[in-house]
């Protein structure tokens, strides 16, 4: 068939099913019509097959090739017009056949060769060889070898085959000792990374490489390799990088208040103070190379230079002895001399609960018996178990039942002149009233009866919550309990009890964004701190705190530019690739069932 082709002007013939074709066609663009037999031998010798009609033989040579000849056949029936065999040619159908049958001979001869001639010792071939595994891998597959991460070893011969012409999720064998902080087959771990709409799943092995030796190092990935995923592409910093946000790095608001620009602006530059005050950022935080946050120094070897004798300045006032009533009136007693506590605590039930007397004189009898036991086992039904032993650590037994008995058999007493330095005492002020004195930062006991101060807002019914909440706002308050701690530490409303409230203990600090690193510890000596850190005098740092709930952060310094870090990292300067600030996974990790194995 021509496809479309206009026709030779004569003998043409198209048998793509043929092996051969005509010697003369190949030639000299002439073939004959009859072509090579299917076994190769020249099928052109005569120009016609005669045929016998009326006794007699006919001339059928075909109108394309002249019609029938002048001297006709011979007497036997051959044809007189003859010419010598042709060498019949394959066709290129059959030599490109020919040609891939001898390639792919070759490659299983090679292969053959790869199985058959291996390294010796013992070792695979080189062909079954894909190298050696990088030291840390080789240490979790010893024992198992290949099968530890190719199921396909263990299926034999068709299970092998199978997998060659098959997906194999080597993802799903890296997450069976690599955890992290998200889905593994997302981009970056991310749950709900969609930032353009076409994130799509990943592969372990899109940036990872093994089998390159005991030295090989899986982990550096390419700005090229970021740059395949990520829509807006850029080269480095100075070359298409974003700029940072106008907060950057401080956008949530701290577990601790300090007001640099304050302390440095203007509490340092007293007289009174300056002495006290630190000459340098360094004298208060510490840092390592790699780390990305400062550590603060402890209240010890920074604040407690001006702060700590402010401490211990007020007491905690728990319990109140009123003028002991008449047994007939005892009913009749009010809370009005009461602590808050008490008002809170002995009148805790709602519309069920007793007269705050009957209450009162019913608390002092267990006091008056067995001292610190009921207390405890009181605070404990009020919160949780043990947390008696912490509200009440340090105080004598003794300290409660002598007071109690004296009041239950309206007796006076008359507590010690004596103020001690720290912890349980008594002391009349109009009343008889049980305090405590913190002996310092970070007092154990002080910092218990805020966190039950600011437990027991949770109260249920309008009037327990009522009474709670004078109480915690009392215990909290600045200067009139042992709320000092609040000047420093942030009490916040968490989202999903706006209610309550909590107590951040800890100095935090500000949290990059996922995926992003920085090491203060690199940059120290190389760089003076207000390069990069520069004050903000005019910031309403304090406004933050003026609610409970968890605000956006407002720093005393102001954000940090990009222009701040291109003054280094630039082309010819410092390294400024992805790598150097951003990291791919997301809290990766390994699986314990990994390690022991």
């Amino acid at each position: 068939m021509n496809y479309g082709n206009p026709p030779p002007p004569s003998g043409d013939y198209e048998r793509p099913n043929c092996r051969f074709r005509c010697g003369r066609g190949a030639a000299w663009g002439q073939p004959c019509a009859n072509g090579p037999s299917p076994d190769g031998q020249c099928g052109g010798t005569s120009e016609c097959q005669p045929v016998k009609n009326r006794g007699r033989f006919e001339c059928h040579r075909p109108a394309d090739q002249g019609g029938p000849c002048g001297d006709g056949p011979n007497k036997d029936g051959s044809c007189s017009m003859r010419h010598p065999p042709c060498a019949p040619r394959l066709s290129l159908r059959a030599r490109r056949g020919r040609v891939t049958m001898q390639v792919c001979g070759l490659l299983v001869l090679l292969l053959a060769a790869g199985f058959h001639f291996g390294r010796g010792g013992g070792a695979k071939p080189p062909a079954a060889d894909p190298g050696p595994l990088s030291a840390k891998h080789a240490s979790f597959t010893r024992g198992r070898d290949c099968a530890a991460c190719h199921a396909a070893h263990e299926a034999g011969l068709g299970g092998m085959l199978k997998a060659a012409f098959t997906a194999n999720d080597m993802s799903a064998q890296c997450a069976q000792c690599h955890a992290f902080g998200g889905p593994a087959d997302q981009p970056h771990n991310e749950k709900h990374f969609t930032p353009h709409g076409h994130a799509q799943a990943t592969d372990c092995r899109a940036c990872h490489t093994e089998h390159r030796g005991a030295q090989g190092n899986l982990t550096p990935v390419t700005d090229a390799q970021c740059n395949s995923c990520h829509r807006v592409q850029f080269a480095g910093l100075t070359r298409g990088h974003h700029e940072f946000p106008a907060k950057f790095p401080h956008f949530t608001r701290g577990g601790i208040k300090f007001n640099h620009a304050k302390h440095l602006l203007e509490y340092f530059t007293k007289p009174d103070y300056a002495a006290r005050a630190a000459k340098s950022c360094v004298e208060c935080h510490a840092t390592s190379p790699g780390e990305h946050g400062l550590r603060t120094a402890g209240f010890d070897a920074t604040c407690a230079r001006c702060h700590a004798e402010q401490i211990p300045q007020n007491d905690l006032v728990v319990l109140r002895l009123p003028e002991p009533p008449a047994p007939a009136d005892a009913a009749k007693l009010g809370a009005d001399d009461a602590t808050t506590f008490m008002a809170w605590f002995l009148q805790r039930g709602g519309t069920n609960a007793p007269a705050y007397g009957t209450a009162l004189h019913t608390f002092l009898n267990g006091l008056g018996m067995d001292g610190t036991a009921s207390f405890a086992k009181s605070l404990d039904a009020a919160t949780k178990p043990g947390a008696g032993a912490a509200l009440l650590a340090g105080l004598n037994a003794e300290l409660l039942t002598r007071p109690a008995q004296l009041w239950t058999k309206r007796q006076k007493f008359e507590p010690s002149a004596a103020k001690p330095v720290s912890g349980w005492y008594w002391l009349e002020d109009l009343f008889p009233e049980l305090r405590y004195k913190p002996a310092g930062h970070a007092d154990p006991v002080a910092r218990a009866w805020l966190e039950f101060a600011l437990a027991a807002g949770r109260e249920p019914n309008a009037p327990d919550a009522k009474r709670a909440a004078d109480f915690r706002d009392e215990v909290t308050h600045l200067r009139a309990s042992v709320g000092r701690c609040v000047k420093c530490h942030v009490v916040t409303a968490p989202p999903e009890a706006p209610a309550a409230r909590e107590l951040a203990w800890r100095y935090t600090g500000s949290e990059l964004r996922a995926h992003t690193k920085f090491s203060h510890g690199a940059h120290l000596g190389l760089t003076r701190c207000a390069d990069c850190h520069a004050l903000d005098a005019k910031a309403d740092y304090e406004g933050q705190f003026a609610s409970f709930a968890a605000t956006a952060g407002v720093s005393s310094f102001s954000g940090i530019a990009l222009a701040n870090c291109v003054n280094c990292h630039a082309p010819g300067k410092v390294r400024s690739d992805c790598r150097l600030c951003h990291e791919y996974h997301r809290g990766p990790a390994l699986k314990e069932m990994s390690v022991a194995r």
